[in-house]
């Protein structure tokens, strides 16, 4: 967390995966309107916007499971489908507690998976 937040009071750009792993794996979700799912955000990631008054820009990524399969033999399918990025307008939590903070980006993810 420290390196991460050091990262971030360097003006320096950091992506995170607030997830905590990979989607197909979890047991628990949030869905969007259409059904898209999400797992629940760690916590991690409040604390860090908490911390460093990081702005952040959600990005929803659609079909990496498709072209990246998490397997046996993950190897890349690009003939399988085509992996689109979408991205929101950017975040800032100025006073914003942490569930506050997560329950922002986790809304903001859901609307961008419907895009």
């Amino acid at each position: 967390m420290k390196k991460m937040m050091n990262v971030l009071r360097a003006n320096q750009i950091l992506i995170l995966f607030a997830e905590g792993g990979i989607t197909l794996k979890g047991r628990k979700f949030v869905f969007s309107q259409t059904g898209k799912r999400l797992r629940p955000l760690k916590g991690g990631v409040s604390l860090v916007v908490e911390k460093t008054k990081a702005m952040v820009v959600p990005i929803w990524i659609d079909n990496a499971d498709k072209v990246l399969p998490n397997g046996k033999f993950p190897f890349p399918r690009f003939w399988k489908a085509q992996i689109v990025i979408k991205i929101g307008t950017i975040l800032s939590f100025p006073n914003s507690d942490r569930l506050e903070t997560m329950g922002k980006i986790t809304s903001a993810l859901l609307e961008l998976a419907d895009q």
